[in-house]
């Protein structure tokens, strides 16, 4: 399925993605402030970021394999309302048990509209523009947890700290209007009839045990009862999930995609760069604002070029990923990211802000021609068998035969077409624009025949053996090849 508004699409999606990255980091910045307006502790108080990391964790993964049987557009919608709606809610709390309680809740959203924003995308876009959706996608989440301490910043300086949840509210109302005049519904009309309970449960306790688990191993101590015990937790319910995952019909999570070495390596990759940015960027700002005498406000600002750059370099990275492939990109990306790392290193105290400064821009760039490759790699490599949280089967197309146009008698192939390839991700998609019908001379006119064809891989890149639909004798009068390069 294809639309001809897919770019509007693109822009109501990561309204709400932004949204929910952003609001990860936004509330780092304001900790202290809400520390004190709530009389609290700082250990009590972390636990609003913590509240709504776990859920996010927790619920990622199912979220978008309900999507793909509800109705992904259904769906975000709900995730926006509900993130909207106790947005208005934290801000309004008097007490930091009902925040810590109302951030989960948020979260809840949050982790709805993360999944479902992606795999619309992937269903609206065609494979060569593919990366470069992915590509902005990827680059305003990155951009989203880079500007959340400046955005933060300011609104705590200037306003008060609970309009970081107020602001979320008339771009959500933005983002549910946009959402229903622009996004189309679309599911999984292959996808399984029953949602896979008992992994859905195992995955979201191993998940939970070990986020907590993390979250509170330094306060509490890595050797001490509770912590072990949420180990083991995580351990034994992780290995039950890979049991579940086996032996039931459609797992939640197809277990053998990651016998595809791309898909694997993308996937781990992109992981140990997100701890590497997140992390470097959450002591970044500590550096800043401890060793440098940095304000919050100081601080936040001085980190923008870093989202700046990505948000550059981000698109366009993911446009060229479709036309190059993803490996020169991720290798070089991971190299200049890690430079960039050894530089921070090297910074003391009472650094000039043009030593930072440059830093940051190349930090950026190794992020920008990262992450979008990355994820447009870990979705190629599916070959359109699984996408976004849920699944997309192979369109199988007989060998040998065509659709003359919708609804029309099949005709067969004067030759065979060859099988097609997990590079060519859509076969027996359309070829190519329309062809001109037979002694109509008006090439383009979209009423007549069109070419259309299976795939196959070539040295040089994805090749599509076509055939028209008029006899292989008419063809052979007329000169028409019958293969062209897509």
């Amino acid at each position: 399925m294809r639309y001809r508004n897919k770019w509007l699409i693109l822009i109501a999606a990561v309204f709400g993605l932004f949204m929910a990255i952003l609001d990860a980091s936004i509330v780092t910045i304001a900790v202290p402030t809400i520390e004190q307006a709530l009389k609290t502790d700082i250990e009590t108080v972390t636990w609003v970021l913590n509240s709504y990391n776990l859920a996010i964790a927790v619920l990622l993964i199912p979220a978008g394999r309900v999507a793909d049987r509800f109705g992904r557009m259904k769906l975000f919608v709900i995730g926006i309302v509900v993130f909207t709606a106790f947005s208005m809610a934290c801000g309004l709390a008097n007490h930091i048990n009902l925040l810590i309680a109302l951030r989960a809740f948020q979260a809840i959203g949050a982790a709805i509209m993360i999944p479902v924003s992606l795999t619309i995308l992937v269903v609206a876009f065609p494979p060569h523009q593919r990366g470069a959706a992915v590509g902005i996608w990827g680059a305003v989440s990155a951009a989203a947890g880079a500007i959340g301490p400046t955005l933060g910043g300011l609104l705590t300086e200037y306003a008060s700290w609970e309009w970081i949840f107020f602001v979320n509210v008339p771009v959500g109302v933005v983002a549910v209007i946009a959402c229903l005049v622009l996004i189309p519904e679309s599911r999984d009309a292959e996808g399984a009839q029953k949602i896979d309970y008992p992994g859905v449960a195992a995955l979201s306790i191993c998940l939970f045990a070990l986020t907590l688990g993390l979250v509170r191993g330094e306060t509490v101590g890595w050797s001490s009862l509770f912590i072990l015990g949420l180990f083991a937790i995580f351990f034994v319910f992780g290995a039950l999930f890979v049991i579940t995952e086996s032996i039931v019909k459609d797992p939640i999570i197809d277990l053998r995609l990651f016998r595809e070495r791309t898909f694997s390596a993308a996937n781990a990759t992109m992981l140990v760069l997100g701890i590497g940015f997140f992390g470097a960027l959450f002591l970044f700002v500590q550096y800043l604002t401890v060793v440098e005498g940095y304000s919050v406000l100081r601080a936040a600002l001085a980190v923008t070029p870093l989202p700046a750059t990505i948000m550059v370099v981000g698109p366009v990275t993911g446009r060229m990923s479709d036309r190059y492939g993803p490996q020169v990109f991720v290798v070089s990306g991971m190299i200049v990211f890690g430079i960039a790392m050894f530089l921070f290193s090297q910074l003391s105290g009472g650094e000039p802000y043009v030593k930072i400064f440059w830093r940051l821009i190349v930090a950026g760039i190794g992020s920008g021609l990262a992450f979008a490759p990355l994820a447009s790699a870990a979705m190629g490599a599916l070959g359109g068998r699984r996408q976004g949280g849920g699944r997309r089967r192979l369109q199988h197309v007989a060998t040998g035969r065509l659709h003359a146009r919708p609804g029309g008698p099949r005709r067969r192939l004067s030759r065979r077409a060859a099988p097609p390839s997990r590079q060519c991700p859509d076969p027996g998609d359309r070829c190519g624009p329309a062809v001109e019908p037979a002694g109509s001379g008006q090439a383009g006119d979209r009423s007549g025949d069109r070419r259309r064809g299976l795939c196959r891989v070539q040295p040089g890149g994805c090749v599509r053996r076509t055939a028209e639909v008029r006899p292989l004798r008419q063809r052979q009068a007329d000169g028409r090849p019958g293969r062209r390069r897509c």
